[in-house]
């Protein structure tokens, strides 16, 4: 089950987790150092899970609010999503009857073939790219396509951090 925790409580948890009292309420300048490296620490791990996590176990959302989409070239469309936006999970355009679900990695086989035109996916079956802050989908869109749909793994808005309890134990 996905729940949702503020800064000081994952700050207890990390601190449990490690097997470190908490010293934080001290006023010594070691516990301040102590804290402030926790929190980096934290920070990475929980980015790190943002970016490879099993989807099922993080916060999904849909971010087409928020979203753009430009035509670089009659067969290339970019999408960017928002800043709290993780990684796409589904994209849906509105002439779609099946959303995207397949996301390549800039460095893959696949986003190499998108370079060259005569290599290139086409309207039938589309390739998404992701890249950072944004998805490039190689394959001609109808004129007047726009996003349905872009469910997202993302970070919350409040700057808590929102995961499965499961994910703790890692």
């Amino acid at each position: 089950m996905i729940k949702n925790f503020n800064n000081e409580e994952m700050l207890q948890l990390w601190c449990a987790r490690r097997g470190i009292l908490p010293l934080f309420s001290a006023d010594a300048e070691d516990a301040t150092g102590l804290r402030l490296s926790m929190e980096a620490e934290i920070e990475a791990w929980y980015c790190e899970l943002m970016q490879s996590a099993p989807v099922e176990l993080l916060p999904v959302e849909n971010l087409t609010i928020g979203s753009t989409l430009k035509r670089l070239a009659p067969d290339i469309t970019e999408i960017r999503w928002p800043e709290r936006g993780v990684r796409p999970v589904s994209l849906l355009f509105t002439t779609s009857q099946e959303p995207i679900e397949t996301f390549h990695s800039p460095e893959s086989d696949i986003a190499r073939l998108q370079r060259y035109p005569l290599t290139r996916a086409g309207a039938e079956m589309p390739v998404a790219i992701a890249l950072p802050g944004r998805v490039r989908v190689y394959g001609a869109l109808p004129a007047g396509a726009q996003i349905e749909e872009l469910l997202m793994v993302a970070r919350p808005d409040d700057g808590s951090y929102s995961l499965d309890q499961s994910l703790l134990k890692l």
